[in-house]
This record gives C-alpha cells, structure tokens and sequence, in this order.
C-alpha cells in the first residue's frame, strides 16, 4: 500500500528487474555472454530500466481509476486556493484609531524554516484604541448567558455559548398597602393573559423582610393552607394565591422606588 491507501500492483525496482534479467538471460538468450560489463550488461540496464518505469506507471492506475469513478459521480478536485489564517492586529497604546488597508503584507516565522511566509490581508481592517472590558454570551433560544468579562481582564481563553446559565428574569410588585402586611397573611394577584403561555413557569415568589427576601409558602394544590396557582405556571388566566405565616414585610428600594 502506498500513503494514500492505493495498492502497489509492482514493488520491483530497476535494480530487482536487472538481477532477474541477469538470471533468466542464460536460458533464454545463451548466444549472450554474460559478463558485468560490456553488451549484454548494457542491454539488461536498459531493459531492467524501462521495466521499472513500466511498472510506476502501472502502480498509479488504481489512483487514475478512482479518479475517473469520482467524475462519474460528479465529484471533482477542489480548485486550488490560498492558505488562510487568523491575523490578530494589536495596536501601540500610543496610536488612536486607524485602518489596515486591504492587502498589507503580513509575515510569519515557522519553526525551522529559512524564511518567514507572507500573507496579505483580505479586508480592511479598523483599528481601535478603545478597550474591550465585558465580553457576554447571550443565548435567546436557550434564555442563558454567560459573562466571560472576569477571564478577558485576566488574559485566560475562553470559549463563547458553552454551557449557559439561565437568565434571572424578576417582575416586582409594589403596593403601599396591600402589601404592608404583617403575621399570618394572604396576598392574591390575579392575571389576565392576552396571549396564554405555552409551558408553564417556575417562579418563586417572595417579599422583602427588612433583611432579605423571604419566600411565600410553597404551592400545594392538596394543601389549603399552602400557596395556590390558579394560572398554572402563566399558562392561563387566573388568581395566584400566596400565603405566608410569621411573617412581616418591609419597604425597600428598587430602581430608585422606595414602596412594599
């Protein structure tokens, strides 16, 4: 077999082919006087010596063969093209904005070679001097995302859209009174939906304690002391029931917004 998995129809070589010219000459053509030099010699060499390049040429049939069955099914060679690497211009602190025109030369240094290869840019290039400080993957199909802001100021790689965490999506309500409550409590929030969802959610429900956010009693529809969803995940219309035992709440301030 050869690199590319063709078969070797004929592994001779030229000097294989003499040895067994030299051999049979002495049965087939004894009139010959075999010597190491002189005419005969010459005649095996350049029998042995087409021999050989007959037998290269037949070891790249199979190779010429599966050729022509690629263009029987239409399947041609990749026309020729150039190499293509990422180029990554970094520019002087002291530099504001500037452009890399279309076809600047480029030069790089393989290990071990006698000189540097050179490429051309494609496109224009912009330049800026500008940071880059928040590097954020947002996911909308999946709602995650990931904040890589952390590994950019730290110079570590990192890889976008792998493994995304949810995103938190919060909804306050506040009301001066009907959420000013204290011990043993019921709050109900009724929805009216103009579009019905289409799974249902997993919210939690809490209220602020004056010290941390303190959840509701835990939904229950067997239980009717416990918490009720009468929409069912936002998936309809209807009253959500929140009870809470021992607990009071407390104003606080979102978004500027001082109320309960």
């Amino acid at each position: 077999m050869i690199g590319n998995g063709m078969p070797i129809l004929d592994s001779r070589s030229t000097q294989a082919f003499y040895n067994e010219l030299a051999a049979l000459q002495p049965a087939f053509v004894p009139e010959l006087q075999a010597m190491p030099q002189g005419t005969t010699a010459a005649i095996l060499q350049m029998v042995a010596r087409f021999s050989s390049i007959v037998a290269q040429r037949l070891n790249q049939a199979p190779n010429l063969d599966q050729l022509a069955f690629l263009n029987m099914l239409g399947i041609n060679l990749i026309p020729a093209q150039s190499a293509v690497v990422p180029v990554v211009f970094t520019p002087l602190p002291i530099n504001a904005n500037a452009q890399v025109a279309a076809g600047t030369r480029v030069g790089a240094q393989p290990p071990g070679a006698p000189a540097p290869t050179v490429f051309e840019t494609e496109n224009d290039i912009a330049l800026t001097a500008a940071q880059l400080t928040q590097v954020v993957s947002l996911w909308p199909d999946q709602d995650g995302y990931i904040d890589h802001s952390s590994d950019l100021a730290a110079g570590r790689q990192f890889t976008l859209f792998q493994s995304p965490t949810p995103v938190t999506h919060v909804l306050y309500l506040a009301q001066s009174t009907l959420l000013a409550f204290q011990g043993d409590s019921t709050v109900e929030v009724r929805f009216t939906l103009a579009t019905p969802g289409s799974q249902a959610l997993e919210i939690r429900w809490e209220f602020w304690s004056g010290q941390t956010w303190q959840a509701f009693r835990d939904f229950d529809p067997t239980d009717s002391s416990a918490s009720q969803d009468g929409t069912a995940g936002l998936t309809h219309s209807g009253v959500i029931t929140l009870q809470v035992a021992c607990g009071d709440s407390a104003s606080t301030t979102v978004s500027n917004i001082n109320n309960y």
